[in-house]
C-alpha cells in the first residue's frame, strides 16, 4: 500500500511501501544491525527495540480502537505515514526524546552501509558489494542512545521533525 498524500502526488515523486520499512541500526555501545517489521515483539524485546518498532505499521498502543467513519486507518498507521513524508519524501529526518531514550531516523547513506559491511564481514577475505547486502532501494538509518540515569526521567515523548530548506526532488 503506497503512501502517497494528494500534496506529495503533485510535488514529489518519491513513495515507499510502509509494509517494508528496514533499517540499520546502531545502538550505542553496540554494533550496527538489520531490523525490519519482521521483528517479533515480546517480554524479551529490549526498549530500544521497542521504541523503534513504534514506527512500524500496525504497532498501537490502543489495539482495540474501530476503524469508524472518520478513521479508516487500522491502530498503529500513523507514524508509519510520519515517518515515510518526512524521510522518504521530504528528506528530513524524526528524532524522539522518551524516559531515558533518544533515537534519530533519517535515510541510511552510503556511510551507513559500509559501516555495517565492515563490522559483519571484517573477516572475510572477500567482502560482499553493497548490492548483495542492500538489495532494496531504500534503507533507514536509526541510532539508538540511552541516556544516563543521572539525568531526570523525560516524562512522555517529544517528537522533533527537521525537513531542509531545499527537499530531494
Amino acid at each position: 500500500m503506497p503512501v502517497k498524500s494528494e500534496l506529495s502526488k503533485s510535488h514529489f515523486q518519491r513513495e515507499t511501501k510502509i509494509e517494508e520499512l528496514i533499517f540499520i541500526v546502531k545502538k550505542e555501545g553496540y554494533r550496527y544491525q538489520l531490523i525490519d517489521t519482521t521483528l517479533t515483539l515480546d517480554t524479551k524485546t529490549s526498549d530500544e527495540e521497542i521504541l523503534l518498532a513504534s514506527f512500524f505499521p500496525g504497532v498501537s498502543r490502543d489495539l482495540n480502537r474501530q476503524i469508524d467513519l472518520f478513521n479508516q486507518n487500522m491502530p498503529g498507521i500513523g507514524l508509519s505515514y510520519l515517518i515515510n513524508t518526512i524521510v522518504n519524501i521530504l528528506g528530513g529526518e524524526i528524532a524522539v526524546r522518551t524516559s531515558y531514550y533518544f533515537i534519530n531516523i533519517g535515510e541510511a547513506d552510503k556511510g551507513d552501509k559500509i559501516k555495517y559491511i565492515d563490522q559483519h564481514f571484517s573477516n572475510v577475505k572477500d567482502k560482499p558489494k553493497q548490492k548483495d547486502i542492500f538489495p532494496n532501494e531504500f534503507y533507514y538509518a536509526a541510532k539508538i542512545k540511552k541516556l544516563s540515569n543521572k539525568m531526570p526521567k523525560f516524562l512522555g515523548n517529544m517528537i522533533t521533525v527537521r525537513i531542509p530548506i531545499k527537499y530531494k526532488s
